[in-house]
């Protein structure tokens, strides 16, 4: 919570008490620094954290930071243990500690640009930062208590010890839908070209008001070149920061939206379609993160965007954003890409259900096998061999519709004819395909 007090002649005046963390898209919020420049405006740091519901061992845990007459936040770092905001006569630095060991730090001047600044000789689960008094008299102190004798480390911010990074920085946005005790969360990231990482639109200055379109105008990433050749990933995430407050609050009519779409960069023409997600009362939960590997054979030579639309039914909420920079992927981490295949149509290209016939055929050890689905159902893909033995569960999960791939890799099988099945509540296929060693 942040409320402003002004000293003046004639006595105190109180300002409206406000929780800054509203919006941020995290469940817990907690270990706050603060700060005043000579502006008048507080800027605050904090920790943010939330649980992976399909897994409740994994956290979220990153650096927030915030000024309290902006209307986006920042968010920093994966695993982030320890942060700390001091402030010079001219800017201020934030600084955090990742996975209780590496020390990282950015100040103002470098707050929108893809450069991270890693301390290579400070280290420790907990950061201090010095009131300097210019940008770089920063001093940034960790102390690391991971074994015995504890270490405590000391090191200019921007200069001596530090050393910057901007290659491979990943980026991604967070946009929420926050009302009531309710937060709606969805981001795009880890957006890359032939492993290059493509970068989101600048943040407008001039936005009074944050709406429902300035959110989805900044939830775009700038215009990049691509071919029938490229190689494009992204990543995705969705999910809810309470679903027993989602529920309350969506009731039986509400709806929050969200959608991945291709787009062409000058016409604005859609070109593909993917991940049409629904949240209301029935399905409240998280999204799980995934990677994508689109397919963008057909394409052409030309120039396109990525973008999350959202939309929503029946509420009146807040919109929020916030800008995701890390050294790691910022929605996947150091987990290894688990990403899937699709069609640069997505949905758009998908009519019917289908199986589809795997490539290449015959195989040696592994081969792609595809399949369309026309609506969003629970789906299952498996190999037998000619007995009727299950050899391999490839899907068993509930997809969108679309279009998607996966590989079977059969490094541990002999020779022979397999059979794989796709089966839903609504459809059933099967085909065959030969292995040859």
């Amino acid at each position: 919570m942040y409320k402003q007090l002004l000293v003046q002649t004639g006595g105190i005046t109180s300002g409206t008490l406000s929780i800054l963390s509203t919006g941020s898209g995290y469940t817990w919020n907690y270990l706050p620094s603060i700060i005043v420049l000579n502006d008048d405006i507080a800027r605050l740091s904090w920790n943010g954290q939330r649980l992976n519901p399909y897994d409740p061992d994994i956290q979220e845990n990153v650096s927030i930071f915030k000024a309290a007459d902006y209307y986006y936040f920042w968010s920093f770092g994966n695993l982030v243990t320890s942060t700390q905001l001091n402030r010079s006569n001219v800017g201020y630095l934030i600084a955090w500690s990742q996975a209780g060991t590496t020390i990282y730090n950015k100040d103002n001047t470098i707050l929108n640009s893809p450069t991270i600044r890693t301390m290579s000789n400070v280290s420790g689960g907990t950061v201090q930062v010095s009131e300097g008094l210019s940008s770089n008299s920063f001093y940034v102190a960790g102390l690391n208590i991971n074994q015995t004798p504890y270490r405590f480390s000391v090191g200019l911010a921007q200069y001596g010890f530090a050393k910057s990074q901007s290659n491979g920085i990943a980026n991604g946005r967070t946009g929420v839908i926050a009302q009531d005790d309710a937060q709606f969360y969805f981001v795009l990231g880890d957006v890359m070209v032939n492993g290059e990482p493509i970068a989101f639109v600048e943040f407008p200055d001039t936005i009074s008001v944050f709406n429902a379109a300035n959110l989805n105008n900044v939830l775009t990433t700038k215009p990049f070149a691509i071919s029938n050749s490229s190689q494009l990933f992204f990543s995705v995430q969705y999910g809810t920061t309470d679903s027993t407050s989602a529920i309350n609050l969506l009731g039986s009519n509400g709806s929050v939206s969200y959608l991945v779409e291709l787009i062409d960069a000058q016409t604005k023409e859609v070109i593909g379609s993917y991940d049409n997600i629904v949240f209301n009362a029935l399905n409240p939960t998280q999204y799980d993160n995934l990677g994508y590997q689109v397919n963008v054979d057909g394409i052409g030579n030309r120039t396109v965007q990525l973008r999350l639309v959202v939309s929503h039914n029946g509420l009146d909420p807040v919109y929020n954003v916030t800008d995701r920079q890390s050294t790691e992927a910022t929605i996947l981490g150091k987990q290894e890409r688990k990403a899937e295949k699709i069609s640069y149509r997505g949905t758009l290209g998908a009519n019917e259900f289908g199986l589809i016939q795997n490539f290449p055929n015959p195989f040696n050890p592994s081969t792609t096998i595809s399949y369309t689905l026309p609506k969003a159902e629970y789906v299952m893909l498996k190999v037998y061999d000619v007995l009727g033995k299950e050899v391999a569960t490839l899907v068993n999960s509930y997809k969108e519709s679309g279009r998607f791939s996966v590989e079977f890799d059969a490094s541990n099988l002999s020779s022979g004819i397999y059979i794989y099945k796709l089966t839903s509540d609504t459809f059933s296929e099967v085909k065959k395909m030969m292995l040859v060693k």
